[in-house]
């Protein structure tokens, strides 16, 4: 999505890790079973992953940067100890930005730009579990019951299994315009996570049934 890419300038974007890139992702399956009733087999499953957020980008408004009517998708200028290139103006949230550079790894592009996805959303784990009973039938049909539990961590802890993905847009933290001289003016700033709490993903979920076969 041109619209949406974090760039310095539009006649030269530069190459960087994709959006929808996905770096880490672990799964595992265990299953067991046991007829606990002669003929009719007993089977649970656990299903687990554990992932990696996607990519993203913090940015600075870059309607005085870019022109055309593009907001929130410049790239985050680091500046570096006493820095021509940046004004700082009145009311400006100077101990704030401090902490998101330090907390966020950006210190050492100081005097330059964050590249493009240079930081990914929280790492999302999930774990569903199922149960199934063979269910003794007659004249040649078959049947079973099944308990399935999505997201068993969720249902365990509110604050477990949480599924968390990077924002569709570039999460834009400063507001900055050009003054007469080209120089980055850093008007506000206000920190904002790349991380984007999927709720109805988080939320646990029980199906119960039956199934026939014939």
């Amino acid at each position: 999505n041109f619209g949406n890419l974090a760039l310095t300038t539009l006649i030269d974007p530069q190459a960087a890790t994709s959006n929808y890139v996905s770096p880490h992702r672990f799964t595992g399956r265990i299953s067991y079973g046991h007829e606990f009733i002669p003929g009719n087999e007993t089977r649970f499953t656990m299903f687990m992953y554990r992932k990696q957020g996607q990519p993203a980008s913090h940015v600075m408004s870059s309607s005085d940067l870019e022109g055309g009517g593009f907001f929130g998708r410049h790239q985050l200028y680091i500046p570096g100890l006493n820095d021509s290139n940046v004004v700082i103006a009145p009311g400006f949230d100077v101990d704030g930005w401090a902490r998101f550079v330090q907390d966020n790894g950006y210190a050492e592009f100081a005097g330059g730009f964050v590249p493009r996805n240079q930081n990914f959303s929280d790492w999302s784990t999930r774990v569903d579990f199922r149960i199934d009973q063979e269910l003794p039938l007659f004249f040649g049909t078959q049947a079973r019951a099944y308990l399935k539990i999505y997201n068993v961590l969720n249902m365990l802890n509110d604050s477990w299994g949480r599924q968390s993905d990077a924002f569709f847009f570039n999460q834009q933290v400063v507001t900055a315009s050009l003054d007469s001289q080209n120089r980055y003016v850093f008007e506000d700033f206000r920190n904002r996570s790349l991380t984007d709490l999927r709720e109805n993903a988080t939320l646990y979920e029980i199906r119960m049934g039956i199934q026939f076969e014939f």
